[in-house]
């Protein structure tokens, strides 16, 4: 009974977090070819996703903050795309505009139980 509801509600759910996705990222895959010219491998970033409609999810404002003034991020920045963007692996680098990159720990892409939307969880690249 509850079955058919979810399904006719989940178009909406997947509509509504794709608003709240205000950013839009690049999401990068480090891949190597022989370059015959140079006679040596090279490595690039081929892209795996362009323009994304992304949000990433930013720390709670502390009380140690605001005293120290001090700029705090999140240690593991969680990035939230559309259910749809697949492929996302371990170790490719998320770009957003203006930001650090980020790379990829984990992708829950094989995860149903977050139907709405793909959660990727980060590392800051040093």
């Amino acid at each position: 009974m509850i079955g058919p509801v979810v399904a006719a509600t989940l178009p909406l759910m997947r509509a509504h977090a794709q608003s709240l996705m205000t950013d839009a990222c690049t999401i990068e895959r480090l891949t190597s070819s022989w370059d015959e010219a140079l006679q040596k491998t090279v490595t690039t970033w081929a892209t795996v996703h362009a323009a994304v409609p992304c949000h990433v999810e930013e720390p709670a404002t502390s009380s140690r903050s605001l005293l120290t003034d001090e700029a705090m991020t999140l240690e593991a920045p969680l990035v939230k795309v559309a259910h749809d963007v697949a492929g996302v692996k371990p170790d490719d680098r998320v770009t957003i505009a203006g930001r650090d990159p980020m790379w990829v720990t984990r992708a829950a892409q094989d995860d149903p139980s977050h139907p709405v939307e793909l959660l990727i969880l980060c590392r800051w690249a040093k």
